[in-house]
């Protein structure tokens, strides 16, 4: 079975046509379906109300009506709509991934800080830790959800990890860092790999150990931050407030400890229950250096928990204030089991400026 490399990414087209001696004259309608002529004549007079403009601007295309207005020679006609373009992932050998470990089935990586996991709607760029898969393990394309084999374990003959549509910009890509986080990643090289490691994730067997640089002094050696995340505005995530319970009052700790109940979410809640342990490891003047365990895989969860007990990670642009970078949250270790059924832990070096 094969799928196509290429993914159709929907973004903003604008075109811009420079009217000739030819066309001069021509009504703009009739003038924007002979550049378009798969569209329809109500798609394009749509289009002229809403997004085209003509320039040098000419007062009497408002008392003609826009469809009707006569272009002139050198007129500049600009267009802008919603379309699909076609993207594929392209190797890039020039790029530097160190690799920690690897074997037939996995592979396990320390991402650089700075560098995107793969591309999508918001990096359509071929500097991405998957251009470098590609470029090096070129059957890798070939790894991941639409790929991967039916689950014997799972109800209906496949496991949530291979139920979708396939994805070619994530060859191998298990999960994910946020760009600005330097660490350790694993990628599958085959198959049966990619869909037992991705049933860990599911089930949260997979442990991760992050290291975070963080604002101020945290008081307690030890805490647990359990608060719900939901989508904020724009690209942020925020956290549900709840009231602390009568275990973290006592204590003084702006530190949640809810019960099970408080932090379940209903079915159908865009409220995602998300729960991160941490421990002091370095008390310095203004700062604290933490390891960090999260029990669930949030977007942005363990940056929205650390802001929202007033400890927001150093260099943190978007959930700490008068932040400036480099983000000092590297993924330190991660632990998992192997297809032969042994437990496996990898670490990862920190960046030199950590």
């Amino acid at each position: 079975m094969t799928f196509s490399i290429y993914l159709k990414i929907m973004e903003t087209i604008k075109q811009k046509f420079i009217v000739t001696t030819e066309e001069a004259g021509q009504r703009l309608d009739k003038f924007l379906l002979s550049k378009f002529s798969s569209f329809s004549r109500s798609k394009i007079q749509k289009l002229i109300e809403k997004s085209v403009t003509v320039k040098p601007f000419d007062s009497a295309m408002l008392r003609s009506g826009n469809n009707a207005h006569r272009l002139k020679t050198g007129d500049i006609v600009v267009i802008k709509f919603a379309g699909a373009k076609p993207f594929r992932l392209e190797p890039n050998p020039d790029l530097v991934v160190p690799v920690i470990f690897e074997n037939n089935d996995y592979l396990i990586i320390n991402k650089p800080a700075g560098m995107v996991v793969h591309p999508g709607e918001g990096h359509l760029k071929q500097d991405t830790l998957a251009n470098w898969l590609v470029a090096r393990y070129p059957e890798i394309r070939n790894i991941g959800p639409a790929f991967a084999p039916p689950s014997p374990k799972a109800t209906d003959g496949r496991s949530k990890a291979a139920v979708g549509k396939p994805n070619p910009l994530r060859p191998g890509i298990v999960h994910r860092l946020d760009k600005e986080t330097s660490g350790v990643m694993v990628v599958a090289k085959i198959n049966e790999f990619y869909e037992f490691i991705r049933e860990q994730f599911d089930k949260r067997k997979v442990k991760k150990t992050y290291l975070a640089w963080v604002k101020g002094e945290v008081k307690l050696g030890m805490g647990r931050i359990s608060k719900p995340i939901k989508r904020g505005k724009g690209f942020k995530w925020v956290v549900m407030e709840q009231k602390p319970s009568t275990r973290s009052a006592r204590s003084g700790s702006n530190v949640f400890f809810p019960k099970r109940s408080e932090v379940e979410v209903r079915v159908g809640s865009k409220d995602r229950v998300a729960i991160t342990n941490y421990k002091v490891l370095k008390r310095e003047t203004k700062k604290t250096l933490l390891e960090i365990k999260p029990l669930t895989g949030r977007m942005h969860q363990i940056r929205v928990h650390l802001s929202s007990i007033g400890h927001p990670v150093l260099g943190d642009t978007i959930y700490g204030k008068d932040n400036k970078g480099p983000l000092l949250l590297h993924a330190w270790r991660i632990q998992f089991m192997d297809l032969d059924g042994d437990t496996k832990e990898y670490e990862a070096a920190r960046p030199q400026y950590f």
